[in-house]
């Protein structure tokens, strides 16, 4: 869980930060595609998500990630969308 580890690092900071918004891109095949495979940036696509999600709810942060184009985005949960309604 290389690239998954790195960016919930990021993650993590962002949100200590107070500069966590909606859009965000994280796990980006562009960053990772020189050193690792589609297949492998894809695995840790998923585990980011799962992470990042389980962090959100953990910590009450209204933000869900969710797949985009060859990457994860950060976005806000709606109102009645709860963290159960996506990826844990």
């Amino acid at each position: 869980m290389i690239i998954c580890s790195e960016e919930m690092d990021r993650l993590k900071e962002a949100v200590a930060d107070g500069e966590l918004k909606e859009n965000d891109i994280y796990c980006d095949y562009d960053d990772y595609e020189d050193e690792y495979g589609h297949n492998f940036i894809d695995e840790e696509q998923r585990n980011f998500i799962r992470e990042a999600n389980r962090f959100f709810e953990d910590n009450q942060i209204p933000y869900v990630a969710k797949y985009g184009v060859e990457n994860v985005r950060i976005v806000k949960l709606e109102n009645g969308e709860h963290w159960s309604d996506y990826e844990l």
